[in-house]
């Protein structure tokens, strides 16, 4: 039962096992394994998550951008901008045509 604990070759701690039986070699494998997948359990829906709230965060900052292109044109012309919303937001344009 050489062959059942390739372990002993990769850790040099692990070479003073005897690998007589395999249960005694397979549960080091067997616990990272077990890590392994608790940790992307908990990192994967981490990862969704912070993607969820940076886009959140960027289209916020794209309307607040927007509001403050059109109160710069407010102040500096005296008047209320007027254009397409395809050209001051094109994702709404999209939307709108869309839900159309």
């Amino acid at each position: 039962m050489e062959t059942a604990c390739p372990a002993s070759e990769t850790f040099p701690s692990a070479s003073m096992l005897t690998c007589k039986v395999v249960g005694l070699c397979s549960t080091g494998a067997l616990e990272a394994l077990i890590m392994t997948a608790a940790g992307l359990a908990v990192a994967l829906p981490a990862v969704f998550a912070y993607n969820a709230f940076t886009r959140a965060n960027r289209v916020i900052m794209a309307d607040l951008d927007a509001f403050a292109h059109d109160l710069h044109a407010f102040f500096t012309v005296g008047k209320p901008f007027v254009a397409n919303s395809a050209q001051i937001h094109p994702m709404r344009a999209r939307a709108a045509a869309g839900a159309v």
